[in-house]
């Protein structure tokens, strides 16, 4: 009991109000030597709940918007390669059809040369 009794002197109580006060005077000394930074820091802490979910929802909602338009564009390149491999995949059909074409107009029976040079021959070893 003795120690408790100590333990609330008047200089113990003196020492907790002084350590209190400097406390509080510790941080009034560091808000007046805050920087700017950290003034807009500490006001925003201090917003309401109401304008910090406001910011937010625009943030995500901004954030929604941009991944969509990477999205777009990830899909307008996607559908250009589709339709460019679709492009050059016909026009290799197409050039290998057109061999094929003037390889069987070199072969075909021409007697009188309307096509080409006159062929006689159907087969060009004999």
């Amino acid at each position: 009991m003795k120690a408790q009794d100590d333990y609330w002197s008047y200089e113990a109580i003196l020492a907790r109000q002084l350590a209190i006060f400097e406390k509080h005077d510790a941080k009034q000394r560091a808000l007046a030597t805050q920087t700017k930074a950290e003034k807009a820091k500490a006001k925003l802490e201090k917003q309401p709940l109401e304008n910090v979910l406001k910011a937010d929802a625009q943030s995500s909602r901004k954030a929604i918007e941009r991944t969509e338009e990477a999205f777009r564009e990830a899909w307008d390149i996607a559908r250009h390669r589709e339709v460019v491999e679709l492009a050059n995949t016909r026009a290799i059909e197409h050039a290998w059809a057109q061999q094929q074409l003037e390889r069987m107009a070199d072969r075909r029976y021409d007697p009188t040369g309307n096509w080409g040079k006159p062929n006689y021959k159907t087969d060009p070893n004999d």
